[in-house]
Order: structure tokens, then sequence, then C-alpha cells
């Protein structure tokens, strides 16, 4: 196809699935006959091998998973494992990247083949010009980046890290005792309970701020903010229209917030991830690579 070779590059950017079904091609055109046995998370497959009309299998085969560009020696020894718990005399491990050192090491001293992207160019190098276009034209159709769910069999779809009823929907939050928090805070309404006592070190950012006990901190309200009898705020109240009630005291800035300054309170956003559209009977996800997105490089993610 014009402006698509095969290469390592082009290897590393399938699809889990593609790259699976891959494999088997080239098996098959070798002779031997594949054999489906587990499609796991994030893509990891075994297969057993059969040479020609023989039943037996005679080795197990791997396909590296979809987020592991570069095969860990650890991730080896887990395939090693399935060989022997499964009976196989030998395994043979492929990946659309790269095997680390240590990986090479573990597999030296045991029956475990590996194949890397390298091997994989020389062996499609050997196929004819026909035959290695055609077998282009049909891995690198349609999506081929996109990854296919383990579970379900159909396209993920980006969407942020949040399950998709939690995006863009803020929870109220109720403070009934001491607690501090570290990071941001974002919710609906903010509560501070009577005899509790809450200490924010980083920002607060709610829809309504209402506080009974005590709080410490800096609060940004895009609605209306209630300093209740015997409260005390530490810190800065930033809100729409602040109700302070007698005994209350709020020790610091307080500042009515203008139209222009007045924005909803949004979900901070995340790393967007594959999920599987049939959420959520179906929960499986992916992590998104740094070659998956837009001018990404392949290589180590």
């Amino acid at each position: 196809m014009p402006g698509r070779r095969w290469d390592a590059d082009l290897l590393l950017r399938l699809d889990w699935k593609r790259f699976q079904d891959l494999v088997r091609v080239l098996v098959t055109k070798a002779g031997y006959r594949v054999r489906p046995l587990l499609v796991g998370e994030a893509g990891v497959c075994l297969m057993s091998l059969v040479n020609g009309s023989r039943r037996r299998p005679e080795a197990l085969l791997g396909c590296a998973p979809w987020n592991q560009p570069v095969v860990s020696g650890r991730l080896l020894a887990g395939f090693h494992q399935e060989v022997v718990n499964r009976g196989f005399p030998r395994g043979t491990f492929f990946t659309p990247g790269r095997f680390h050192s240590d990986a090479a090491d573990f597999a030296g001293v045991r029956p475990i083949e590996r194949v890397d992207a390298r091997d994989f160019v020389a062996v499609l190098a050997r196929l004819s010009a026909a035959e290695a276009e055609h077998l282009l034209k049909l891995t690198t159709a349609g999506e081929f980046g996109v990854p296919t769910c383990p579970a379900c069999s159909i396209k993920l779809a980006l969407r942020d890290s949040e399950m998709p009823e939690g995006a863009g929907k803020l929870k109220n939050l109720t403070v009934r005792r001491s607690e501090t928090f570290v990071g941001d805070v974002r919710c609906n309404r903010l509560t501070i309970g009577r005899g509790a006592e809450a200490q924010f070190l980083k920002g607060v950012y709610a829809n309504r701020l209402v506080v009974h006990g005590r709080a410490m901190g800096n609060f940004t309200c895009r609605g209306a903010a209630k300093i209740g009898v015997g409260a005390w705020v530490v810190g800065s109240v930033a809100a729409r229209s602040v109700e302070l009630e007698p005994g209350g005291i709020v020790d610091g800035e307080m500042r009515i917030l203008d139209e222009v300054e007045v924005r909803p309170v949004r979900v901070p956003p995340h790393e967007p991830i594959w999920g599987c559209p049939n959420y959520p009977k179906c929960r499986v996800v992916l992590p998104v690579r740094k070659l998956d997105a837009p001018g990404g490089q392949a290589g180590e993610a």
C-alpha cells in the first residue's frame, strides 16, 4: 500500500488481535496448524501448535499483551509456567516489540523460543511481493491500530479513565469527623458537620459550601457558601454569595465572585483509556500508549 510497508514501527502499532492473526497466518504458511486456547487480560494470547497431520500439539505459542512492547523476564517466566502446567515440551513467544535483556537471559536456559519485530520483518521479507502486499492490505484494513476488547471481540473506544456514568458528575461530600485532605477536592455540595474539623491542604472547588464545624483551607464556591452558628473557617472563601450566621467566623479573606468568575465545577480531566462500549456489562479497559497518540513514536512505552 502507498506510504505503508512492513517494518517494526507498523508491527508495534497493530491491534493485539491483528498481531495475533498475523502470527497465525505466518505459522500456517510454515505448514503448521494453530488452535486458540486463551485470550487473557490486555490481549495476551495462548495457542497450541500442531505439526502437519499430527494430533498431539508440540508447542505452546504466546503473544505479548497490548501494553507491553518490551517483554520482561517476569512476563516470559509467566509464559514458561503456562508451558509447564499445560504439559507442552516447548514454547514460542511472539512480540511486535522486543525482549528485555532479562527475558533473553531467562529464555536462554529454557525451551523457550523468542520472536520479536526484527524476526517478523525478516520472515515477511521472504514472502513474494504479491503475498506480502496482500497480507499488508488485510492486516492494515480499517482501524488496525484500535485495540479489540478481549472479552467482547469488538473495537474499544477512547474515553476518560472515569467510568462513563461518573464522567462529568460531581458527588456530594460530607465530613462528619476530623479529617485531612491532601489533594484537590472537587464536589457538588461540601458539608462540614457539627463537631467535625476538616483540613484541606490544596484547593477546594464546590458548587455549594455549608460549614457547621471547623474548616481550614481555600474554598472556591460557584454558588452559595453558608457559615453556620459557631462555625469557623480559617483560610479564604470565594463564593457567589456568603451567608454568615451569628457566631460564624471566617478567619481570612472572604470574596464574592462576579459573573465572569463563576464557572461550573467539573471533574478534573484524566488520562484517556480504551474502554469497552458494552460498559457496564463489560468493564474491560486498556491503557493508551504513547505511540497511540497522533505523532506518537513506536518504541518503549
